[in-house]
């Protein structure tokens, strides 16, 4: 599976994008240290693969593909929309 990172700086995903990177509707978890994972929210319904860089760098279990945006990132304007 596989993850992709937004840092501080970097152009927020738009919904369309964060979709069709996930494969399908976008839901948001919020992760310990306080970065944001977009995940399909119906991966378990869909029997994707645990995301094992999730699980090893965050201690959480997720599936599927996501898009992790960073906490610093998240407290720019431009990150409202996803919280």
């Amino acid at each position: 599976m596989n993850v992709k990172y937004i840092e501080e700086g970097m152009n927020q995903p738009t919904l369309t994008e964060a979709q069709e990177f996930v494969g399908g509707y976008v839901e948001r978890s919020v992760l310990p240290n306080g970065d944001l994972a977009l995940i399909d929210e119906d991966g378990l319904l869909k029997r994707l693969p645990v995301n094992e860089t999730i699980v090893t760098k965050y201690g959480v279990i997720l599936v599927g593909n996501a898009i992790v945006i960073k906490s610093e990132a998240r407290m720019k304007d431009t990150c409202e929309g996803w919280g």
